[in-house]
């Protein structure tokens, strides 16, 4: 039971960015859960299956990814981001993951951030290929199209990235996976607002706020709302 419930709540903070090293943080249920699964006799682990990405290294590496975002001095982030590669490497190295995609995932977004534009590219493009390659859902696909989108748009390749963002944002509609469908449209909207398309950008991104503000998804509002204002179309409050 505290493996079920950590394991959601190890979700849900993510959602409600609560990423930093406090009691009911993110990270503390990441940690929390990882003591649990080695805690339990073989038979109960061999029960649960192979752990989820929300029970491993790979749970640790994007907790450590998102606190790297949030701190202010250069060294700090780094180390940080030293840790989340570390913590991809050892959970794909393990042999164990349920979700190899989502690691490859997270470990391109972590070299995308510590400079290492085609590693993190290679990456993501891998993750989307083993989604497609394993026929997963049009969830999961859709997320692994926006996040390869989003990164082909920070290096300029425009024509690529808005047509996997597109392709991303129609696949978790057609999934109604709305925690990742809010992700997408914003990142649409910002390439959008980024390339002068002014118009289309505050569309979608206002899509985004209204599906934020019925989930309370509190950490993606806070960015689209700060994009929205960015573009003179939410007044500062």
């Amino acid at each position: 039971m505290w493996e079920r419930a950590l394991a959601r709540w190890s979700s849900a903070s993510a959602w409600y960015s609560l990423h930093g090293h406090f009691f009911l943080g993110r990270l503390a249920a990441v940690n929390s859960l990882s003591t649990v699964r080695l805690r339990m006799p073989a038979r109960m682990r061999s029960d649960l299956g192979p752990p989820s990405i929300l029970a491993d290294a790979g749970a640790a590496a994007s907790e450590y990814y998102s606190i790297a975002k949030l701190v202010p001095l250069y060294w700090q982030r780094w180390r940080l981001l030293a840790k989340a590669l570390w913590n991809c490497n050892a959970a794909i190295e393990s042999g164990t993951a349920s979700d190899v995609s989502g690691l490859l995932d997270i470990r391109g977004h972590v070299k995308l951030r510590m400079g290492n534009p085609v590693g993190g590219l290679f990456d993501l493009t891998r993750a989307l290929a083993v989604r497609r390659e394993n026929a997963e859902g049009p969830g999961r696909i859709g997320e692994s199209e926006a996040h390869l989108g989003r990164a082909l748009a920070q290096c300029r390749l425009n024509g690529k990235a808005e047509r996997l963002l597109q392709s991303g944002v129609a696949n978790l509609r057609l999934a109604n996976n709305r925690p990742f469908l809010i992700q997408a449209l914003r990142h649409l909207g910002t390439f959008y607002a980024r390339v002068g398309r002014r118009e289309e950008a505050v569309t979608y991104l206002d899509e985004a706020r209204q599906i934020a503000l019925r989930d309370d998804a509190i950490g993606q509002l806070q960015q689209i709302e700060s994009e929205l204002r960015g573009l003179g179309a939410l007044p500062d409050s």
